[in-house]
C-alpha cells in the first residue's frame, strides 16, 4: 500500500525505519538515479542538479554521485547563497559524494551556469524539500523562470517541485506528502510564495512580478503534474505505525472489481438503473448511460422524459428505455414512480441525479429512491442538490438491520452545500471534511477535484480515505462527472450483492479509471476540446491494460 502523509507523519515514520536518515537519503538517491537511467538514460549525459541548503539538496547530491558513477557528466549547483548545507545528513552527504562531480555556487557564476543549462540533457530539481519554510528569493524565481522558458532537458523534480519548476517528472520519496497535493500548492505553483518579510515596497513589487511570472510560465509549459512513487526503504508498518492521511488510489483497486468469465451473461454483469436528465440536460442522461455499458454493466435502464430517450436511443442503442411523465418545461414531474419502483427492485445498483435538473419533482424523486431502493444507490449532481436542505435523509433511509449502500459524488460545490462549509473550508481539509461526512453519514464520499478524494466508515468506527492520482484538466469541462457516475454505478451493480467496502472500493476503482482514460487521451488530444464521451469510449480499452 502506497500512503498520503503529512510532514510530521513522514518525520515519524523515518525515524521509526531501521535505516539511518544518511542511508535513507543515500537510498533516495539511488532510487531517483535508477529511475532517471530507466526513464532517458545518464550514460554520457550532461547533467545539472540544483539543490537547496536542505535535506533536499542532500538527496540532490546524492544523486549526483550516482550518477557520475553510471557515466554521466554531472554538475552541481548550490543555489542558496555560497555556502554547502551544514545540517545533517545532507552535510554528511556533501563531504562523501562531492569529491565525484563538479560543483559551484549559483551567486559566484549565474551566466556559466545558465550556459551549462542550456545546454545540458538533464535537469535535476532539489531546492526546495518539504520541509521549506522559507519564500522562494527573487533570486531562484528567476533561475526557475529561466529553466522553464529557456532550457530544453528533461526536467525532474525531487519529492516536490520547487515552486513554479515545470518538472517533466517530480520523483516523490517514499510516501506523497499532503502538501504537495493542496489545493493551496496547486494553486500557487508550489504553495510557497515569492517574497521577504522585510523586504522594501519596491523589492515586494519585484518579488510578485516574479511569482506572476512564474505562474505564467508554469501554464505555457503545458507540464501536467505528473509524478511516479519512489521506495526508499521505510516500511510499509513504519507508516502504519506512524499515521498516514490516506491511502493513495491505485490500479490494484481496478483489478478487484469483479470480471466476467466464460458463464456471464447479461443478468449476471450487473443492471443499472439510470434516472436522471430532462429536456435542458439531455446529454447527462446520455453520457452516464453509456459510461455504464463502457464500464461493462449487463444491463442499463435509462428512465427519463421522452426527449431524453430520444437522445439516449440514438446515442447507445443498447440501452432499455422506460418512459417518465414531463412537465411544460421539460423535468420529469415524478408521477411514474410506481413504475421506476418495478425496475428498482431487479437492478443491482440505482443512479439518481445526472441532468435530473433543480426542481421540487427531483427532491421528491431522490427521496423516493433513496427510501425504496434495495441496492446501493449512487446520487450525484442534482439529486445532491435536492437533499442538501433534507441532509437527514441520508440517515433517516436506513433500516436498523439493513442499512443502505449510499454513495454520493459532489464537487467541492456541491460539498459545500451539503455540509455548510466554505468552499475555502474544504479545499483546506478535503481528506478530513470527506471523512468526517462519510463517518457522520455511514456513506461512500467522492468528493471530485484535482486529487479526488474517496473516504467511508471502516466498520472499527474510523474512517478510510484514499486519495485519487490520475486525471487531469481535460476532464474540467460539463459532462464528466456524468461519465464518471454511470462507471461507479456499473462497477457496484458488477458485485451482485453490494457490501459498503465494495462500495467503496468500485468508487475508488471507478475514479481510478476515469482519470486513467483522461490522461490516455491527454497523450493525443489536448485538453481543451478533450470530451467527456472520449473518456467514455476509452474505457474499456484502458481497463483491459491496466487489468492485464
Amino acid at each position: 500500500m502506497e500512503y498520503v502523509v503529512t510532514k510530521a507523519q513522514m518525520r515519524a515514520a523515518e525515524e521509526l525505519c531501521k535505516a539511518g536518515s544518511y542511508d535513507l537519503m543515500r537510498s533516495a538517491g539511488k532510487a531517483c538515479l535508477d529511475y532517471i537511467h530507466k526513464d532517458v538514460g545518464v550514460f554520457e549525459k550532461a547533467v545539472v542538479v540544483l539543490c537547496g541548503n536542505g535535506n533536499n539538496g542532500g538527496d540532490g547530491v546524492a544523486f549526483a554521485e550516482y550518477a557520475a558513477k553510471a557515466g554521466a557528466a554531472v554538475l552541481v549547483v548550490f543555489v542558496a547563497g555560497s555556502e554547502l548545507p551544514t545540517a545533517e545528513p545532507a552535510r554528511q552527504c556533501c563531504t562523501r559524494s562531492l569529491s565525484f562531480v563538479d560543483y559551484t555556487f549559483y551567486t559566484n557564476r549565474r551566466d556559466v551556469i545558465k550556459t551549462a543549462l542550456q545546454s545540458c540533457d538533464i535537469i535535476v530539481d532539489c531546492i526546495y524539500g518539504t520541509g521549506a519554510r522559507a519564500a522562494l528569493s527573487e533570486e531562484i524565481a528567476d533561475l526557475v523562470l529561466f529553466v522553464n522558458s529557456e532550457c530544453n532537458g528533461h526536467k525532474y523534480s525531487v519529492d516536490m517541485a520547487t515552486p513554479g519548476f515545470a518538472a517533466d517528472t517530480t520523483l516523490v520519496l517514499g510516501a506523497v506528502k499532503l502538501d504537495t497535493i493542496s489545493y493551496e500548492n496547486i494553486a500557487t505553483a508550489g504553495g510557497l510564495l515569492v517574497g521577504d518579510d522585510n523586504a522594501t515596497k519596491s523589492e515586494t513589487a519585484n518579488m510578485a512580478s516574479a511569482k506572476a511570472r512564474l505562474n505564467t510560465s508554469l501554464v505555457r509549459s503545458r507540464k501536467e503534474a505528473r509524478w511516479v512513487l519512489l521506495d526508499i526503504g521505510i516500511g510499509e508498518a513504519d507508516f502504519v505505525k506512524a499515521g498516514y492521511a490516506a491511502e493513495l488510489n491505485g490500479a490494484a483497486t481496478l483489478r478487484r472489481i469483479p470480471a466476467r468469465t466464460q458463464l456471464s451473461h447479461k443478468g449476471t454483469s450487473g443492471h443499472v438503473l439510470n434516472i436522471g436528465g430532462c429536456a435542458k440536460y439531455r446529454g447527462a442522461c446520455v453520457l452516464s448511460t453509456k459510461a455504464a455499458y463502457r464500464a461493462g454493466a449487463g444491463l442499463v435502464t435509462a428512465a427519463s422524459v421522452s426527449k431524453v430517450l430520444d437522445a439516449v436511443s440514438a446515442a447507445v442503442p443498447e440501452a432499455v428505455l422506460q418512459h417518465q411523465s414531463t412537465d411544460h418545461d421539460g423535468f420529469m414531474t415524478g408521477a411514474d414512480l410506481y413504475n421506476t419502483d418495478k425496475v428498482m427492485q431487479k437492478c443491482g445498483a440505482i443512479l439518481v441525479g445526472c441532468g435530473l435538473g433543480d426542481t421540487p419533482a427531483a427532491k421528491k424523486i431522490t427521496e423516493f429512491v433513496i427510501f425504496n431502493a434495495k441496492c446501493p444507490v449512487i446520487i450525484d449532481a442534482d439529486g445532491i442538490n435536492s437533499i442538501c436542505d433534507n441532509i437527514n435523509v441520508l440517515k433517516e433511509s436506513d433500516c436498523p438491520k439493513i442499512p443502505k449502500i449510499k454513495v454520493i459524488t459532489p464537487h467541492v460545490g456541491e460539498f459545500a452545500r451539503l455540509t455548510g462549509l466554505s468552499v475555502a473550508e474544504i479545499n483546506a481539509d478535503r481528506i478530513g471534511a470527506a471523512g468526517a461526512f462519510a463517518l457522520k453519514y455511514d456513506i461512500v464520499v467522492l468528493l471530485k477535484g484535482a486529487y479526488t478524494v474517496i473516504a467511508a466508515p471502516d466498520g472499527k468506527g474510523g474512517v478510510k480515505r484514499r486519495v485519487n492520482p490520475t486525471g487531469n484538466a481535460g476532464l474540467a469541462v460539463g459532462g464528466a462527472g456524468d461519465v464518471l457516475a454511470g462507471i461507479i454505478a456499473a462497477f457496484v451493480a458488477g458485485y451482485g450483492e453490494c457490501s459498503l467496502d465494495n462500495a467503496f472500493d468500485a468508487a475508488c476503482a471507478a475514479v481510478y479509471l476515469h482519470g486513467a482514460c483522461a490522461d490516455t487521451a491527454a497523450q493525443s488530444m489536448s485538453y481543451e476540446g478533450m470530451l467527456p464521451s472520449d473518456i467514455a469510449d476509452l474505457l474499456p480499452r484502458v481497463r483491459r491494460r491496466l487489468c492485464s
